[in-house]
């Protein structure tokens, strides 16, 4: 857990198909008590008081008296979701709720000391948990495949682009945050997109197309 805390990409696979491949009877420790320490360890540790998290907490937190980087913990989660999707598991919809309540809130709530984090912060953290819809999404060579007696669950694809396509359409439209934000609400959607099997996206099409004419005028 320390080294993932500190960016070890490799302890990150290794906890996605932890999670992948951990039986749900096991005797003395559950899938839920899992979850639980994974969520308490890395994201309660770095709430504040009234349960927002603040990204100078997320970034530079002390945890085992050690130094955690938000990346870090963006990344490993990630494969945590992604272990959790591919065998379709229901506990993944908490993983997914933590990175779509951080990206569409900015990722920029006050920190414990009363500051707010700087945009660079904030633009950062963003882009690292758009970014990590394309970890839980894409197929993965090193880790979580079908070489590597990974579990996957058929058309595991399909449920997390219609579970989380309509709340990143939905943000889009209805936000008022600056463009630098909003574009990666638009990064996120383009991992989802461009991960899921094209019959799953033709029957969105009607939808999909206006936001992607709309992440256009984003670039000019």
């Amino acid at each position: 857990m320390r080294a993932l805390s500190t960016g070890h990409i490799p302890s990150a696979h290794a906890l996605g198909s932890l999670f992948n491949k951990m039986p749900n009877d096991m005797q003395n420790f559950s899938m839920e008590e899992a979850m639980a320490l994974t969520f308490y360890q890395y994201i309660r540790g770095f709430l504040n008081g009234d349960d927002e998290m603040g990204v100078s907490n997320l970034r530079l937190s002390n945890a085992n008296d050690g130094l955690v980087n938000s990346h870090a913990i963006i990344v490993g989660l990630a494969w945590v979701g992604k272990g959790l999707l591919m065998r379709g598991h229901e506990k993944v919809k908490d993983v997914i709720k933590f990175f779509l309540n951080l990206l569409i809130s900015n990722g920029c709530y006050p920190t414990s000391n009363g500051s707010i984090s700087s945009s660079e912060d904030c633009e950062d953290l963003m882009r690292a948990v758009a970014d990590s819809f394309s970890i839980i999404m894409r197929d993965s060579e090193a880790c979580l495949n079908k070489k590597l007696h990974a579990t996957i669950k058929p058309l595991y694809k399909q449920p997390f682009f219609h579970m989380v396509m309509p709340i990143l359409l939905s943000s889009i439209m209805k936000s008022n945050s600056p463009i630098t934000y909003k574009s990666m609400v638009h990064r996120a959607l383009a991992h989802v997109i461009s991960n899921t099997p094209l019959s799953a996206i033709l029957g969105e099409a009607k939808k999909l197309i206006p936001l992607m004419v709309d992440s256009l005028t984003i670039l000019m």
